[in-house]
Order: structure tokens, then C-alpha cells, then sequence
């Protein structure tokens, strides 16, 4: 059954990359039926940079690709945006903020239409929230932070930085810069992973009450919550 635009509460979960805020994203999120989430892609800020002008030339375009999988297929959707896009017809007088929003609802329609809690999980907002928040007035921020010394770790492990100082310091110091500048984010719900790993299921509830969805009616509860435990008791954490 579709959803009107206007029944749909748009999330984003804003935090380091990696398995902190992947956890929120895929296990206490996308696992509820009404929910989708769809990991890494800055969708609304691509077109809303492209929207100020921000492109390279006459020629200079956004493709926004957001994935659909199923039980048999895999549905992939292509949004080209062109530099010049504020010029085209029926555009002219609109704010950007609105072009923008209209562009993101346009695509979750398309692609997943039955869904009533839609957004994505990226750390670009960690820096640009403000302008997420001009874009989604209304929207639910969920602002993961952890420890930046596990940061690194995994950063180390994942990526293969023994034996490459600089680069250790140089995530660090974009790690503490993150970390203080999530912290002022307003209006959100903010999540410790220390806390969660310490009651999962409580945290559980939380979230999902705050993008507007009853745990009692999550059909899949106990297994998303065996997941996440089963995720949160890994060292990376």
C-alpha cells in the first residue's frame, strides 16, 4: 500500500562511519518493515549542493542511485540532475530547500513507496546537519557517537593503517573534531553506544519511538534484537 508524502517521517542517523552507526542503521532500523534507510549515498545533499550551483559547468550533473532488492531482482533507480536544473521549467520561485525535499520525496515514492520512515545514515551530516535540518525541518536526527579510540581501531584493522602514522593522526583528529561537533545537535536522540551495548532492548524501544514506530508492533523484534546483541558484543565496540 503506498504512502502519502505527508504520512512519512523522514530520518536520518548521523555519526562516525562504520559498524556504531551501520548497527543503528541495518539492525535497529531497517529490519522493521516500515523502514527504510539507505546507508551512505547523501542523496538530499548532492542535490541540494547541486541546487546552489555548485556544479562544474553547462555539463555537470547528480546521479542519485538508490537499490531496491527483493526476493528474485534487484531494482536499481537513476536520478540525473543537470547543473542548470533551477532553470528548468516550473522551478523558477521555489526554494532550494523545497526543489530538494520535493526530489528526495519524488525518489522514495518511486522506489519505495509503502515505507513510513524513510531518510539515510551518513557522517556528512555530522558536519552538515544545519543544512539537513533546512532541508527536513521536521526531520528525526538520530546522532550515534562512540569512542574515538575504537574509532581508530577499526579504522586500523578495516583499512590497513599500521605503519602509517600520519594517517592515524589524521583520523583521529577528524574522529574528536566529529565527536564535539555532534554533540551540539539539537532536537535529536543521542545514542552512546556504551549505553546500548548495557540494555539493547531499552534502546531499542527508544529509537523506534523516536521516528514514531511501537516496538510492541515490530514483527521481527526478538530477532532484531538477537542481532543486535549478537553485533554490540563484538570488540569493534
Amino acid at each position: 500500500m503506498m504512502v502519502d508524502s505527508s504520512d512519512v517521517t523522514w530520518v536520518f542517523v548521523v555519526g562516525l562511519p562504520l559498524t556504531a552507526r551501520d548497527l543503528v542503521e541495518n539492525l535497529m532500523l531497517c529490519l522493521h518493515p516500515d523502514v527504510h534507510i539507505t546507508g551512505h549515498t547523501d542523496f538530499p545533499l548532492a542535490i541540494y549542493d547541486l541546487l546552489g550551483g555548485t556544479g562544474s559547468g553547462d555539463d555537470s550533473s547528480v546521479t542519485v542511485e538508490l537499490r531496491r532488492f527483493d526476493a528474485s531482482s534487484q531494482v536499481v533507480g537513476k536520478v540525473g540532475f543537470p547543473s542548470r536544473v533551477h532553470a528548468l521549467p516550473g522551478m523558477s520561485g521555489r526554494s532550494r530547500e523545497d526543489l530538494t525535499r520535493d526530489a528526495c520525496e519524488s525518489l522514495r515514492s518511486w522506489l519505495y513507496p509503502w515505507v513510513r520512515v524513510f531518510g539515510d545514515s551518513s557522517q556528512t551530516y555530522c558536519l552538515r546537519h544545519a543544512d539537513l535540518r533546512r532541508i527536513f525541518p521536521d526531520c528525526r536526527m538520530i546522532v550515534v557517537h562512540r569512542d574515538p579510540d575504537v574509532y581508530i581501531r577499526e579504522m586500523v584493522r578495516t583499512r590497513g593503517l599500521e605503519g602509517n602514522p600520519d594517517e592515524i593522526e589524521r583520523q583521529r583528529a577528524f574522529a574528536d573534531g566529529v565527536r564535539r561537533e555532534i554533540r551540539s545537535i539539537r532536537d535529536a536522540l543521542h545514542v552512546e553506544i556504551r549505553d546500548l551495548k548495557s540494555d539493547p532492548r531499552r534502546w531499542y524501544r527508544t529509537i523506534l519511538e523516536h521516528v514514531g514506530l511501537d516496538i510492541d508492533r515490530h514483527p521481527h523484534i526478538e530477532y532484531s534484537i538477537g542481532q543486535a546483541r549478537s553485533t554490540i558484543s563484538k570488540d569493534v565496540f
